[in-house]
């Protein structure tokens, strides 16, 4: 059997095994023992517990006559007997009651146990001694030893909160046997699970490689996964199970099924089975925090599902075909607080990958975020996307900044806020906290592509203010480190010839450029870049630089290298400040993102001295909301 289904199928220990049969513990050992109950037992040594059991071949002893007990069938919670008409209904084959036919089994087993316990009771006396001196020594040892601490600390997490509460590592939730229809369903339901368990308080959801916590006292960590499997007439099952990220032992499970329809509901009374299971380690016992944030129209609730399966990879059509579901999903149920934050999300990408103008769709991440916001106030998703926009829109950065903090501290282990908060402190030259922001945010997604891009962002602006070598060490080896990760990218590729090109190394610049090129499949840029390096090896880095202006102005909006405020950074570099001043206000006119970045671009340093530089930090940061 392939590793990971045995790890779903095995329930480990008596109780477990109990629990799934909703039966007591000593009725499934006599089971065991006298009916052939599917028990293995772990080999000698083995750090789990003494005997496991296979979900499968328990379902399929169930099945079959062998044994002679009641029938059992499955629900919601595991196995469990099934409702009984009469005693007579429920009698075994050989007409003898449940209870009297285990009395007789209680009482053979016993003077089973009688003769054995006879033929060894000389040698127990005789050992008696040994035994007891060797558990004296051992009890000493595990309750004074390292051991102990971590038997008293597993012990004491069911009955004192833990400060920092557990962390949830979101795992895989596999989707069983889906078509391309409605393979959206299981990330869509892992998403909202991600998004309803941060107002749980003390609990921090995390993605499966987010750094480890290094404090004194570990929070309890539980890796959160699921298989989701549609079925026929329109229903579906799920199976949650959580596990152990210490010991790797699945310590909670639990099976639904519903029609498809009913997936609110579903996806609400999963959130808070998980809630209670997780109360005794919370450092507060609320009641459930769910309520007040579901919407109870499942045709709404599918689409905000479907639209957040059309985000995973936003584009020319997955956006568009987003913000239409979202739509379509709050004009349905008006109160549907998530779907509004979802929205203000697509119109958000979409000035970036779908062609929306940034005056038409800034208005409208504005006033979905606000009614998110409206509807629940502690939204982490409402307060981000208003903050973005009031920042690069509005040019508002005390709201902003308020905004931001909003967020992290609802959800402080989301990378998002984090990594957005970080243009504003760039902005406002506070360097130290960008960079903390940008390295708290990669520790939350260290394979993150927009974590490292972030990171960089926030070490190249603070060498270009120190200019401390160290700095600058920093920011190419992150560089660097990320496109061996993410060859394919372009963003971190472009940070990199920034780099290059602002420590002078001007041959390794424009390779990096050509390269870049490449990378983007781009004909006409790699031809230019080609044509490129032969200026610069014949006239030098500053008509190398008007170069890139002007085959980057008519590109601005389509190529990611090529933005407004990147054009005018080129101009700059190559002693044309007229066009350098034209571009940088019209960065500023359709407010372009970049524009935020004027504040503390090193390619715009030969602008700094011109009063019309200065009017233009007024207009970006007017310093007062």
């Amino acid at each position: 059997m392939a590793e990971e289904p045995t790890k779903r199928d095995r329930i480990d220990g008596w109780k477990s095994i109990a629990d799934y049969l909703n039966r007591d513990v000593t009725t499934v050992i006599r089971w065991a023992k006298f009916h052939g109950l599917p028990v293995n037992r772990v080999p000698k040594g083995s750090p789990r517990r003494a005997v496991f059991a296979l979900k499968s071949e328990i379902d399929a002893w169930v099945a079959s006559d062998a044994s002679s007990i009641p029938p059992i069938t499955q629900n919601a919670t595991g196995l469990t007997a099934e409702p009984q008409a009469s005693a007579s209904a429920s009698s075994p084959p050989s007409g003898q009651s449940v209870s009297s036919a285990e009395e007789t089994l209680d009482s053979a087993a016993r003077q089973s146990r009688t003769q054995t316990l006879r033929r060894r009771k000389l040698a127990l006396y005789g050992a008696a001694g040994v035994i007891v001196t060797l558990l004296t020594w051992a009890v000493w040892r595990y309750t004074t030893g390292p051991q102990a601490s971590r038997s008293n600390e597993l012990q004491q997490s069911r009955q004192e909160p833990i400060g920092q509460g557990p962390i949830i590592f979101r795992g895989a939730f596999e989707c069983v046997a889906c078509s391309p229809d409605n393979s959206y369903l299981a990330s869509g339901i892992a998403d909202q699970l991600a998004s309803d368990f941060i107002r749980i308080p003390g609990v921090h959801v995390r993605t499966l490689d987010a750094a480890q916590n290094n404090s004194e006292r570990q929070p309890i960590a539980l890796l959160l996964t699921a298989s989701v499997a549609p079925k026929e007439s329109s229903r579906i099952e799920v199976t949650i199970f959580l596990t152990n990220s210490l010991t790797h032992e699945q310590v909670w499970f639990r099976h639904y099924e519903a029609l498809a329809m009913g997936l609110p509901q579903l996806e609400f009374e999963i959130a808070n089975d998980i809630f209670r299971y997780l109360k005794p380690y919370l450092p507060t016992r609320d009641t459930t925090p769910f309520k007040s944030v579901w919407t109870r129209d499942p045709v709404a609730y599918d689409l905000y599902l479907r639209g957040r399966d059309h985000l995973l990879y936003p584009g020319p059509k997955t956006t568009p075909a987003a913000i239409q579901e979202f739509s379509e999903a709050v004009r349905r149920d008006p109160l549907f607080a998530a779907a509004y934050g979802e929205l203000a999300r697509a119109y958000t990408v979409a000035t970036f990958d779908a062609g929306i103008p940034v005056a038409k769709a800034m208005p409208l991440v504005n006033a979905n975020a606000r009614r998110q916001i409206e509807l629940d106030e502690f939204a982490p998703e409402g307060h981000t996307y208003l903050a973005f926009e009031e920042l690069t829109f509005e040019y508002k950065w005390q709201s902003a900044e308020r905004e931001f903090q909003r967020a992290i501290s609802l959800n402080p282990d989301n990378p998002l806020p984090r990594r957005l908060y970080v243009a504003l402190l760039l902005g406002e030259r506070r360097w130290e906290e960008a960079t903390q922001q940008a390295q708290i945010s990669k520790s939350l997604e260290p394979s993150g592509l927009k974590a490292d891009f972030g990171l960089a962002m926030a070490e190249i602006a603070k060498w270009g203010a120190t200019r401390n070598p160290d700095d600058l060490a920093a920011a190419e080896h992150s560089c660097r480190s990320a496109i061996q990760r993410h060859p394919d990218d372009v963003r971190v590729r472009d940070a990199l010839v920034y780099i290059l090109w602002h420590s002078h190394r001007y041959d390794a610049a424009a390779e990096a450029n050509l390269s870049m090129a490449e990378v983007m499949q781009d004909a006409t840029a790699i031809s230019f870049n080609h044509s490129a390096r032969s200026i610069l090896a014949a006239k030098g880095a500053a008509q190398y630089a008007l170069a890139l202006a002007h085959y980057c102005e008519p590109r601005a909006g389509t190529d990611y290298s090529c933005a407004l405020e990147d054009a005018a950074g080129w101009y700059a570099q190559g002693g044309d400040t007229e066009n350098a001043f034209r571009l940088l206000n019209k960065a500023i006119e359709v407010r372009d993102s970049g524009a935020i970045e004027i504040p503390y671009d090193l390619a715009l340093i030969p602008l700094k001295g011109d009063p019309r530089f200065q009017r233009l930090m007024a207009e970006i940061h007017p310093g007062s909301d």
